[in-house]
């Protein structure tokens, strides 16, 4: 007889607000919260306890490192990558293919 392993509790699931647009290919990890009207363009990843506020956009293949949190009306150009625990405030604009290190922009 197989022993089974049981789970003690559910896992963290992701949070998706109302008139959200994910697109194929989009992976969006345990405890991400993506805001109202936020488009999420293909191929792009948001990380774990990662947030995403309203009426942003992520371009397509992007990726928004964990613990990050993106402020409302922000726009992240494709091919971006947000690192790790950055704060980008309110109507940040990131460009085409940067990748961002600092510790915080706001």
């Amino acid at each position: 007889m197989k022993k089974r392993a049981r789970l003690l509790h559910e896992p963290p699931q992701p949070a998706l607000s109302g008139n959200t647009l994910v697109l194929a290919g989009v992976v969006i990890t345990s405890n991400a919260v993506i805001g109202d009207h936020v488009c999420v363009l293909p191929n792009s990843v948001v990380h774990h306890d990662s947030h995403v506020g309203s009426w942003s956009l992520i371009g397509s293949n992007v990726t928004v490192a964990g613990h990050t949190r993106v402020g409302e009306n922000c726009y992240i150009g494709s091919g971006s990558a947000i690192k790790d625990g950055l704060t980008l405030g309110d109507r940040t604009l990131v460009g085409f293919k940067p990748d961002l290190y600092a510790a915080a922009l706001a």
